[in-house]
């Protein structure tokens, strides 16, 4: 009850919140930091778990970044294709030592942070990697391919554990594990979502009420999944019941992440700029500045900021704000006020 009272109190402050509003709990205005690597369109960025080291990748190559000072490390070379020096996509294993490149020639390299040495290259006749993702223990790397192949690979050995086939998918185009590892999320561009059960070694799910996939995340709790298609929708549906629970307009190409503590949904593209949205509402809660056409976004490890690729060459860096949603807070007064 007195919970309930504080923030009935809070509310004949501040006054009763719309979903056009700007709530605590959203990055703010205007970007803490713009990096500029002078690289080309940024393709994709990824933190550290360090939370102070930033991986960004663009057609000529990828680049370390110490968010600290704001300055290059270190940058890497890809290899093969029209760009050879280009690389498609990065992540970090969870120890944060070793750095996996994703590159225009079909391997995946990876690569001693601490040495600065090639630990061993991933290769595959399957054709190119499209995108990849590393399960949270840092095991397993997920690759996959236009031919619609997704491979699996131990990190340690570089042995290919096994190959999915899902006949239909089309393009491979965007992976993610689920926080806990047991479930891979697999998005066609030419097709529908399915979910991949690493545990079982089966297929769980099948999500055909989308097409033209662009990205995909796994809400932290593993109840959520949200797909990004290529003409500006996302969906998101409840994992255990396939239903939507809701459908957004983004603009774009968007890509979208869940906040660490899964309480945001984060979306970029190149025309309808970065949103934020409560996923208690579905609210969208900000609309950060249109400085640029945005490409990629990555929430840091502790959800503090909101780092975000654009096609200038930039990455902004946002801070989000901790505080509860006021959306969440006047949730919690409808609660009170059934009891």
């Amino acid at each position: 009850m007195k919970k309930f009272l504080k923030h009935c109190l809070l509310l004949t402050v501040i006054g009763l919140p719309g979903c056009a509003a700007r709530p605590a709990g959203t990055a703010a205005a205007e970007p803490t930091a713009v990096l500029d690597g002078k690289s080309g369109v940024i393709i994709s960025v990824t933190y550290a778990p360090d939370g102070h080291t930033l991986a960004s990748n663009s057609v000529r190559g990828a680049k370390l970044w110490d968010l600290r000072v704001g300055a290059v490390t270190r940058t890497i070379r890809g290899y093969g294709g029209t760009y050879g020096r280009g690389v498609l996509g990065v992540a970090f294993t969870p120890d944060g030592h070793t750095l996996a490149t994703r590159n225009w020639d079909g391997t995946v390299r990876l690569w001693d942070l601490k040495t600065n040495q090639l630990l061993r290259t991933l290769g595959s006749s399957a054709g190119m990697v499209s995108d990849m993702a590393l399960s949270p223990d840092g095991l397993t790397l997920a690759t996959g391919y236009d031919s619609g192949t997704v491979r699996l690979w131990d990190v340690r050995t570089g042995v290919l554990k096994a190959t999915l086939l899902s006949p239909g998918i089309g393009w491979a185009f965007a992976l993610a594990f689920g926080q806990d590892g047991r479930t891979l999320a697999i998005g066609g561009f030419d097709r529908y979502i399915k979910l991949w059960s690493v545990a079982k070694g089966a297929w769980l799910k099948t999500f055909t009420d989308i097409a033209d996939v662009t990205s995909v995340a796994l809400s932290p709790d593993g109840r959520a999944l949200a797909g990004a298609a290529q003409k500006g929708t996302v969906k998101v549906w409840n994992v255990r019941t396939g239903a939507v629970l809701k459908t957004l307009q983004c603009g774009s190409g968007p890509r979208v992440a869940f906040s660490p503590d899964g309480r945001l949904l984060a979306s970029a593209s190149s025309d309808g700029g970065v949103r934020l949205w409560d996923v208690s509402t579905w609210c969208m809660v900000q609309a950060l500045p249109q400085l640029s056409a945005y490409y990629t976004l990555a929430f840091s490890p502790d959800g503090s900021t909101l780092a975000t690729g654009c096609d200038d060459g930039t990455i902004k860096i946002w801070k989000v704000d901790p505080e509860p949603s006021m959306m969440r807070i006047l949730g919690e007064i409808k609660k009170g006020l059934r009891r």
